[in-house]
């Protein structure tokens, strides 16, 4: 032995694995950066998607119960028969929007910053996360996210995930039980 210090029994591969997997394409280089951005730009997807799906229903009961109380000719249903469409056709918009930034688009991206702003009406929560959502949607990482060339990057790079940690899921269950909490709080 030359070495004192070397292990007769180590493997001379073990550098050689080290060293593959420490060297990064540019493209996962890129991905690591912009991956917790992508996750967030997809739930804030999801978030006004599901907002206008609760939305939906809620519009149907109302129309149901405003035909129900009301004449044909009254004051009341010549409102809703001239708001209603407007609101489902809102509530389509914005479930095609959150759907579209989920799946990256540019163009829902740019919706949703339409909708999050409509949020900031409903003081307190819609109004923290409709700042929130609109300084993600309209950052230059969200510009850059939604941009075909990292399409191809999310396409080069599939090995690629972020895990959510149990204390972002214990914030996120929170963020959406405030927020069923404010609904029903609203409604009555």
């Amino acid at each position: 032995m030359d070495n004192e210090l070397e292990n007769p029994f180590a493997s001379p591969l073990v550098d050689d694995i080290v060293a593959t997997n420490a060297a990064e394409t540019p493209d996962e280089q890129i991905r690591r950066k912009y991956v917790r951005h992508e996750v967030s730009l997809k739930a804030i997807g999801g978030a006004i998607a599901l907002a206008a799906a609760v939305a939906a229903p809620i519009c149907v009961l109302a129309a149901i119960r405003t035909l129900w109380q009301c004449d044909v000719f009254s004051d009341d249903f010549l409102m809703f028969a001239t708001f209603f469409p407007i609101i489902v056709a809102f509530c389509i918009w914005q479930i095609a929007a959150g759907m579209g930034l989920r799946k990256l688009k540019n163009n829902p991206r740019i919706a949703a910053g339409f909708f999050s702003v409509l949020w900031m009406w409903a003081f307190p929560l819609g109004t923290l996360l409709g700042i929130f959502f609109l300084c993600m949607l309209l950052s230059p990482k969200s510009v850059f996210v939604c941009s075909d060339e990292y399409q191809r990057i999310i396409a080069a790079t599939p090995h690629i995930k972020v895990r959510t940690s149990p204390l972002m899921w214990a914030v996120s269950f929170l963020l959406v039980a405030l927020f069923a909490i404010s609904l029903f709080s609203f409604n009555r």
